[in-house]
């Protein structure tokens, strides 16, 4: 069917009213919104991700698509571990969001064909935390956190970039970052998103500060790239209970029986102490009490020295313009370093 697909867009894909530059290659996978296909674009030469969404009812998937397109506009392409938006093209029958094309696969796919250590998990997650770092400085709040989100290059060694910014959100001014919304994946959603739902008093509902739902997300995608299986087995209770219930399960576990996380969940006493105690941090269910983003960046785990081929710092190898360049993804405000620097026409990064 794919190949078939892949046949007719080729042949029939300009009736989409594509610009004529985007030539299709192959469907990628098929999502909640809409297809999302490889494409040849030929004005600027390289790969593109097309992300084809039918216009029409029901209205969410162009709200989601919408929102996904303001986010990364807001964020422009300022960071290496950001996909990178290219354009938005409404059509008489779709919308096209455009972006770059990441030809690693996602995360989560990386992880059906790889066990982790902790080294690599430690390289890969600094790069999330990098990323998720400056969606905050910029006042955005991801609130959908997980391995499914992050995609990997090609390039050895490879870069994470976050994606899918559909369900992100913005704050204003000096604002608190406090939503209401009911945002994010069963699992991976922190428990006072949860709560409203669940708690015996509905009154109790309040809203959440999405800045620390999104170290709790990371928290819980960090156990996953590590054990292959969630805090508290929710994957276990979600693969046999309605979604619903299996929510309600965990929630329980969580915030009425009490549950340590380390506890309730399998393999968990094979992590090395600080990682353990940075997830105690993480995985908190009091937010008063749970790390900020800045107490993880800070932490004994995180900072471990990498093995030299992970090292931060190296040169690599751009797979886009093929120059060497450093990796930069500082955005920490007033710093002499530009979150992205242009010499000689390419694209260089430093991380510090």
């Amino acid at each position: 069917m794919d190949f078939l697909l892949g046949v007719l867009a080729k042949f029939f894909g300009h009736s989409l009213g594509l610009p004529p530059q985007y030539k299709f290659v192959k469907r990628l996978g098929k999502g909640t919104e809409g297809d999302v296909w490889m494409c040849t674009d030929e004005q600027r030469n390289c790969m593109v991700a097309v992300k084809l969404v039918p216009r029409g009812p029901p209205a969410w998937r162009l709200s989601m698509v919408a929102r996904e397109g303001r986010m990364l506009a807001r964020l422009g392409a300022g960071h290496i571990n950001i996909v990178r938006p290219l354009e938005i093209v409404l059509t008489s029958r779709h919308l096209a969001f455009i972006t770059e094309y990441v030809p690693g696969g996602s995360l989560s796919d990386y992880l059906v064909r790889n066990q982790m250590d902790e080294d690599v998990a430690r390289y890969y997650f600094k790069q999330l935390l990098a990323a998720i770092r400056y969606c905050h400085d910029q006042q955005v709040v991801y609130r959908d956190i997980k391995p499914a989100n992050a995609l990997i290059t090609a390039t050895r060694p490879p870069f994470l970039k976050l994606c899918d910014f559909g369900l992100a959100h913005t704050w204003a001014g000096k604002q608190e970052p406090v939503f209401e919304t009911l945002a994010g994946t069963p699992g991976y959603m922190c428990p006072e998103i949860m709560e409203g739902f669940f708690a015996a008093d509905k009154s109790t509902s309040r809203p959440y500060d999405g800045v620390k739902a999104d170290v709790y997300s990371a928290g819980v995608m960090l156990v996953v790239m590590l054990l292959h299986t969630m805090p508290w087995h929710y994957d276990t209770y979600a693969a046999r209970l309605p979604p619903l219930e299996a929510m309600r399960k965990l929630y329980t576990l969580e915030n009425v029986e009490g549950v340590h996380w380390r506890d309730a969940t399998h393999k968990a006493a094979k992590l090395s102490e600080p990682l353990a105690a940075l997830l105690d941090t993480m995985l908190e269910p009091d937010t008063a009490k749970r790390a900020s983003l800045a107490d993880v960046c800070a932490s004994q785990w995180v900072n471990m020295t990498l093995p030299h081929t992970l090292q931060v710092g190296q040169a690599w190898t751009c797979n886009v313009c093929v120059a060497r360049m450093w990796m930069l993804s500082c955005s920490r405000p007033g710093c002499k370093w530009l979150c992205r620097k242009r010499a000689n026409a390419h694209q260089r990064w430093v991380l510090h």
